[in-house]
């Protein structure tokens, strides 16, 4: 049996991707229409970039969780992320600390996505679109991830039943 539950973002998850998706589309604009006026290489990498860091988190950020019976499935907008259960150490509801920290990623702008280290836990990578829903998983392996869902309760539960 699978569940599939969305992943819903916070209020300030939506207002930073609101402004600055407002933000890289005027300036890519701006830069278009310099471009059109005199051509500039230096400008031209500046607009590349920004698209490449809007393309990016697009395709990066959360959409959905399922559980099925051999593991747990994040969907992305073009990927997804496959924890099997027999990798699965711990399952936890996680409390985001005051020194987490953004090694790489986003911290907001369409989520926050990426990687990211604590004193509690390490390093971890993170696809969570509210920190009031997030989940802490430990792999064997010692990789770690922080998630979230509209109901991180039932996918706590279920993988608890699944891993013993």
């Amino acid at each position: 049996m699978t569940t599939k539950l969305n992943v819903q973002w916070s209020t300030y998850v939506k207002c930073i991707t609101f402004l600055v998706a407002i933000i890289i589309v005027a300036v890519e604009i701006g830069i278009i229409l310099k471009l059109l006026h005199s051509f500039d290489w230096l400008l031209l990498m500046v607009g590349i970039a920004f698209l490449f860091i809007f393309i990016y988190n697009l395709f990066e950020a959360p959409v959905s969780l399922e559980v099925n019976d051999s593991q747990i499935v994040l969907n992305k907008i073009t990927s997804q992320v496959k924890i099997n259960f027999n990798e699965i150490e711990t399952i936890r509801i996680y409390k985001r600390g005051t020194f987490d920290i953004r090694l790489f990623g986003s911290g907001g702008f369409c989520g926050y996505i990426g990687h990211f280290s604590s004193k509690e836990i390490g390093k971890y990578r993170a696809y969570v679109g509210n920190y009031n829903q997030a989940f802490l998983i430990k792999t064997r392996n010692k990789k770690n991830y922080v998630l979230s869902c509209e109901d991180r309760d039932l996918i706590i539960s279920r993988v608890k039943a699944k891993i013993g």
